[in-house]
């Protein structure tokens, strides 16, 4: 665990008593603390807690998957409350879908045009149906196209050199 403590102005040295704040965090894989189903994932925090003249104020857990992907980070709230979301991944690494605290789910593709194999966010399904965004890309530079907001208004993207001539390597 590591622990990072601050006193006010005017601590003896070294300090002593109650510090103003202290942040205990806890690392995957460290003296067997372990986040998520795979005791392989190193250097991530499993647990920060944050506490101000020894009141716990705030505490977030985290965990994850085996592949070393955050799942599900919920926030402390109060003794009574903590709020959590939720994710989940496709096989190649890109967030497929995320919940709010209130399990609001916004799903994310990746199939469309431009959607270079899979890779690069291709639409986005809003929790508020039928709100969508969408975008398409440049598969041989990796550079964003054209894209629509929610009102279906579209903006094209160009690429141009220093001196305004258009890239051809990027489209017109």
């Amino acid at each position: 665990m590591l622990s990072v403590k601050q006193w006010g102005f005017g601590a003896t040295y070294p300090p002593s008593g109650t510090p103003v704040s202290e942040t205990d965090t806890t690392y995957a894989n460290v003296n067997g603390t372990a986040c998520g189903p795979d005791s392989a994932i190193v250097n991530e925090p499993c647990q920060s807690t944050t506490f101000s003249s020894g009141t716990k104020v705030s505490q977030t857990t985290y965990v994850y998957t085996a592949a070393g992907h955050l799942t599900t980070p919920s926030e402390w709230v109060s003794p009574s409350m903590t709020l959590s979301t939720a994710a989940t991944y496709n096989s190649n690494g890109t967030i497929e879908s995320l919940a709010d605290v209130n399990g609001a789910l916004t799903n994310y593709r990746y199939d469309g045009t431009g959607g270079c194999n899979a890779l690069l966010l291709t639409s986005t399904d809003l929790p508020v149906a039928p709100l969508t965004t969408s975008q398409t890309w440049n598969c041989t530079g990796g550079v964003l196209t054209s894209s629509m907001d929610p009102n279906s208004q579209v903006t094209q993207y160009g690429y141009v050199d220093q001196s305004g001539v258009p890239d051809p390597a990027f489209g017109d």
